[in-house]
């Protein structure tokens, strides 16, 4: 299996975990994925499926940490907040 296809199924790990928390209405992070990923691995039967969960989170774990907002509210770069509002 080649590298790309390996992370083609951590992407679709981290896409599950990512519609579990919009269904819960829950805040998406770094830490808040790699949480519900370990939450899904511990539960998980398959073999694939929880190699897919792994290499979610690594892929997770090679990916930096959130930057932090100023006091505007503004992220590097100027990016608003997710929501837009100033």
């Amino acid at each position: 299996m080649s590298r790309a296809d390996e992370e083609r199924k951590g992407y679709i790990a981290i896409g599950e975990a990512v519609i579990s928390h919009i269904v819960k209405k829950q805040e998406i992070s770094k830490q808040s994925l790699l949480k519900e990923l370990g939450k899904m691995a511990v539960s998980e039967t398959c073999d694939e499926r929880a190699s897919r969960l792994r290499i979610g989170r690594e892929l997770l774990n090679t990916m930096p940490d959130e930057p932090e907002a100023d006091a505007s509210g503004r992220y590097p770069g100027g990016a608003l907040p997710a929501d837009g509002n100033e």
